[in-house]
């Protein structure tokens, strides 16, 4: 480059060392001489990390975060905008029209879908949120320089809307992956992620208590805080249940604790809801697993049978109860040389074909482009 490409990643919903954003985006973009800095709410405190700078706002309602955000990534005045959420493209057609600013959208997920499959709001809120929500994205996405998306399924429902899109998708850092950890002892199933009913958290605890019978000391291990209201549901789930040696709750760890925490466990749980928006998505966690070489019970969706079935990773639990998921446990628990076989191709599969070094040139191509 002949002169220091100023970038602004700009998010609302994810922390400033979000997986996708920081480590994977931000950083390759630094390595390569672009002034990187992420606008995002103060999460964590940070000011520099691998050459990435955040200017973060002070987290507030959802309308004063989305003026912050506007009000830091302006004073930073940026050669290319990059924009993480929808709710961030009517700042686009600012930049482009007031300021004449390269911008790109990246988008994560179905628009409508997200409001339809997680609200909690009645039918009527949820389909008019989503109508509005998608229809703002489908005006403002031409505003956008480019367009970048996670996986075919979004690329496909966005192609009539932009004429110039990339597929990032969203793979491991295959080095990143490496932490050697002693094999933990107990017999550990992991689910790390959101805790929320979509995950189908519920069913996991369910298949457990049958498994139990059968592998008396297996534990199910899930990571994440969740929401407080829906902790207590599974908190009396647990209890009721008898359950406390079983099943634990521990709080989210920081990115680079997630190799290490997926090398203590001998199954990775993937098994989401059967709804749109996971029909769409592309899951990372399958990817954690499969590089440490850690096997993948997964959800009937495209993304994950697709990915493991393929590759050998795993199962795919069909139909998706929890007596078909406690019996694939127990039969993993039980044949450790088949974990083994799987763990391999998981891992091989990564090593090859679906880590970040694949799938990095086209996001370098979009910005030489820009």
């Amino acid at each position: 480059m002949s002169k220091t490409v100023k970038v602004v990643h700009i998010t609302l919903g994810h922390n400033p060392t979000d997986d996708r954003i920081f480590y994977k985006e931000a950083r390759s973009l630094a390595e390569r001489g672009y002034q990187v800095t992420i606008v995002a709410p103060d999460r964590e405190k940070i000011n520099e990390k691998d050459g990435v700078h955040f200017m973060l706002f002070k987290e507030s309602n959802y309308w004063r975060n989305l003026l912050n955000a506007y009000r830091t990534a302006l004073e930073l005045r940026a050669d290319i905008y990059h924009l993480h959420e929808f709710e961030l493209l009517p700042f686009a057609l600012w930049l482009k029209y007031k300021y004449r600013r390269k911008v790109i959208y990246d988008a994560h997920e179905s628009v409508f879908w997200f409001f339809m499959d997680f609200s909690r709001r009645s039918l009527f809120i949820r389909v008019l949120s989503g109508f509005i929500a998608q229809s703002l994205e489908y005006l403002c996405i031409r505003a956008t320089d480019y367009l970048i998306t996670v996986t075919p399924w979004v690329e496909s429902h966005l192609r009539p809307f932009h004429p110039k899109r990339a597929i990032v998708y969203n793979y491991p850092l295959v080095d990143f992956f490496t932490v050697k950890s002693e094999k933990t002892v107990e017999l550990v199933i992991l689910y790390h992620g959101q805790i929320i009913p979509g995950r189908n958290i519920e069913l996991m605890i369910n298949a457990i208590k049958i498994v139990r019978k059968t592998i008396p000391n297996v534990l199910l291990r899930l990571v994440d805080s969740g929401a407080r209201w829906y902790r207590a549901t599974l908190d009396r789930m647990i209890t009721e249940s008898g359950l406390e040696k079983n099943v634990e709750i521990r709080p989210s760890v920081p990115y680079a604790r997630i190799p290490a925490l997926v090398s203590q466990s001998v199954i990775g749980l993937a098994t989401m809801q059967l709804n749109e928006s996971y029909r769409r998505s592309i899951q990372v966690k399958p990817f954690e697993f499969m590089a440490m070489g850690v096997p993948v019970l997964g959800a009937n969706v495209p993304s994950i049978s697709k990915y493991v079935v393929e590759s050998g990773a795993g199962l795919i639990i069909n139909p998706l109860t929890p007596e078909n998921l406690a019996s694939q446990m127990i039969y993993l628990l039980q044949n450790p040389d088949a974990r083994e076989l799987m763990g391999t191709c998981g891992r091989q599969a990564v090593r090859e074909k679906y880590n970040w070094n694949v799938t990095l040139p086209v996001l370098l191509k979009v910005y030489r482009e820009l």
